[in-house]
C-alpha cells in the first residue's frame, strides 16, 4: 500500500519488540496503533526522507523509554492481562477486520505527523477521519466478543435507540456505555487559549463559546476567564469534536459557523483542539482494548 509514512523502530541501543510486538510482518495492527498512541514508534518521512518522532504518550501516564511489551502494556491494563490473552484476542480480532485496522492506523499516522509538524488544521482533519471509523465499528467488534447474546441484544438497543440517528450519536451511547464504572468519566479536557495572539483571543474565546459549546449541555463545559482556558468533560468530547468540525468546515448561510477571517484562521483553535482531541481518543481506543480483552479471557 502506497503511503507518505513507514513506522520504524525508535533507536534504544539496538532493542527491537520480539514478535508480535514489534513492527509491520513482526507486529500486530492493533498494538501497533496502542504502540503510536504511547509514543513508541517513530515515522519516516518517504517525501522529505526523514524522520519523525513521535514520541509523546498521548495516554499521558509517563513516557516510556523503552518499548519492551510489558512496559507498553503496563500502560492500560496494570499487570491485569498476560501477554499471551493480550496476544491471542488481538491476533483473532486483528485477523478479521485487517483492513479496518489499517486505516485506522493510516489516519492515526498522519494526524501524529501532523501534530508533530506543526500542521493543526491537518492534524485535526485526520483525528476526525479517526473517530468517524470508531464510531460505529468499534461497537459492532466489542459486540462480537460478548459470550451472552441477552447482553449482545440489551447492548445493541440501548445504542439504536433512535434509528434516525447517526454514526457518532452511536459513539456516544457506546463511550458512555463502555466508560461506565471507570474512572475515565472524571477525566477533563483543559483547551488552552492562553497562548493564542493576544489580538485573537477574545474574539476565539467568544466564538467557541457561542458556536461550539453551544452544542453542549451547560454542566458539560466550564470557561474559565482567568487562566483563558476551556474545560470540556469526558463525555461530551465526542459532541464537541464533532460541533467544532461542522462549524469549521461548513459554512451553510443558515446555520452559526465559526469566521475563520476573524480568528486569524483555522489553525489556531485546531492546535488546542487536536491536543486534546488525540488525548480522548487514546483514552477510548485504550479502553475497548481493556473491554475486548477482559471478556475474552
Amino acid at each position: 500500500m502506497a503511503s507518505r509514512y513507514t513506522m520504524r523502530e525508535p533507536n534504544h541501543g539496538g532493542y527491537a519488540p520480539p514478535a508480535p510486538f514489534g513492527l509491520y510482518e513482526n507486529g500486530l495492527i492493533p498494538h501497533e496503533i496502542l504502540r503510536l498512541l504511547v509514543g513508541t514508534v517513530n515515522l519516516f518521512d518517504k517525501d522529505n526522507e526523514r524522520l519523525v518522532k513521535v514520541t509523546e504518550n498521548e495516554l499521558r501516564n509517563g513516557r516510556i523509554l523503552k518499548p519492551e511489551p510489558n512496559r507498553v502494556l503496563n500502560k492500560i491494563f496494570e499487570g491485569g492481562v498476560t501477554e499471551d490473552d493480550y496476544v491471542r484476542v488481538l491476533r483473532e480480532i486483528g485477523a478479521r477486520n485487517r483492513r479496518y485496522f489499517e486505516k485506522l492506523r493510516g489516519e492515526l499516522i498522519h494526524c501524529l505527523a501532523a501534530k508533530k509538524e506543526g500542521f493543526h488544521l491537518e492534524s485535526f482533519l485526520h483525528l476526525y477521519r479517526c473517530v468517524e471509523l470508531i464510531s460505529t465499528l468499534m461497537p459492532m467488534l466489542y459486540a462480537r466478543s460478548q459470550d451472552n447474546f441477552q447482553d449482545t441484544k440489551s447492548f445493541f438497543m440501548d445504542l439504536m435507540k433512535d434509528e434516525k440517528e447517526g454514526e457518532l450519536k452511536v459513539l456516544e451511547r457506546f463511550i458512555s456505555h463502555i466508560s461506565r464504572s471507570t474512572q475515565i468519566n472524571d477525566v477533563v479536557f483543559v483547551f488552552d487559549l492562553s497562548n493564542l495572539p493576544t489580538r485573537y483571543l477574545e474574539v476565539t474565546k467568544d466564538q467557541i463559546a457561542r458556536k461550539v459549546l453551544s452544542a453542549l449541555k451547560d454542566d458539560q463545559y466550564e470557561i474559565d476567564d482567568t487562566s483563558e482556558t476551556v474545560t470540556v468533560k469526558f463525555l461530551a468530547m465526542s459532541k464537541y469534536i464533532v460541533s467544532l468540525r461542522n462549524r469549521i468546515f461548513h459554512y451553510s448561510a443558515s446555520r452559526s459557523n465559526i469566521d475563520i477571517s476573524e480568528i486569524g484562521g483555522a489553525s489556531h483553535v485546531a492546535r488546542i483542539s487536536t491536543k486534546e482531541g488525540i488525548y480522548w481518543f487514546s483514552i477510548i481506543y485504550a479502553q475497548i482494548l481493556v473491554k475486548l480483552i477482559s471478556t475474552k479471557i
